[in-house]
């Protein structure tokens, strides 16, 4: 009761302008463009998606897999190699 009367005499308040600044801010935070790739030192580092065929590299990969566990059971990595191994991975930008 007291809240009823409270309310009937509170005047509707407008919010229309705060929410036209609200829209304004999310649309400048909120952009719509494409993401860009930033530039890089060497451009041929980049690598069309589209352009890669998955299922065919799936396939090296299962068959190359297979001959690389069975050679990695028979002919462990003696450890006067590892560092070679991790150097070569280094140039090849593995790690």
């Amino acid at each position: 009761m007291i809240a009823d009367k409270i309310r009937s005499e509170i005047p509707p308040v407008d919010i229309a302008e705060v929410m036209a600044e609200i829209e304004a801010l999310l649309d400048q935070s909120i952009g719509a463009e494409g993401y860009a790739m930033p530039p890089v030192a060497d451009p041929d580092r980049y690598v069309d998606l589209s352009q890669i065929d998955f299922e065919a590299l799936r396939d090296k990969f299962d068959v190359g897999r297979n001959r690389i566990d069975a050679r990695s059971r028979k002919y462990p990595c003696p450890p006067e190699k590892r560092p070679v191994i991790v150097e070569a991975m280094r140039r090849l930008g593995m790690i």
